[in-house]
């Protein structure tokens, strides 16, 4: 009789162990993510840095028009249509100087607007809104003054945007 109440119980338990419990009701709540993706404002500019633009020499009266337009290219690199302005500073070589506006550049060779100094009293647009992904061209000329005195002038041209 013992064997049979051991076997018994050894069965029960058995047949418990492969029956799951009860669990009590299980409840589910749902969670909503969301996100705004920012927009980007940015540009690049090639060439860049010294001697990006050259105009090679030019006597006195001249100018490079319109044989050897410089240039450099826009890229947008951002995911928005980005404002692009040009001004520049005057020509220097070391006490001597030349108007910043014998510089012209615009969108097309040759191009006729002139440069303006920075800052300037109102931006100067010349690609406008150049959109993503794009890039634009801006050429450049240099007309020298007569009696403009020998040298090897400088000037900085700053391209700004966004």
């Amino acid at each position: 009789m013992i064997k049979k109440i051991t076997i018994l119980i050894v069965a029960l338990v058995s047949l418990f162990s492969l029956v799951p419990l009860a669990m009590p009701a299980s409840t589910n709540f749902d969670v909503q993510g969301t996100v705004t993706i920012a927009e980007t404002c940015g540009f690049d500019v090639s060439p860049k840095g010294t001697n990006a633009l050259s105009f090679g020499q030019l006597l006195p009266g001249a100018s490079n028009q319109p044989s050897a337009p410089d240039n450099i290219t826009v890229t947008n690199t951002g995911s928005i249509p980005v404002g692009i302005y040009v001004n520049g500073t005057d020509w220097t070589a070391g006490s001597l100087s030349m108007p910043v506006g014998k510089t012209e550049y615009g969108l097309t060779a040759p191009p006729s607007t002139p440069l303006t100094l920075l800052p300037p009293a109102s931006p100067v647009t010349t690609v406008g809104n150049l959109p993503s992904p794009n890039t634009a061209s801006i050429y450049f000329d240099l007309s020298i003054p007569s009696g403009q005195a020998a040298g090897a002038y400088t000037q900085d041209i700053t391209v700004t945007g966004c």
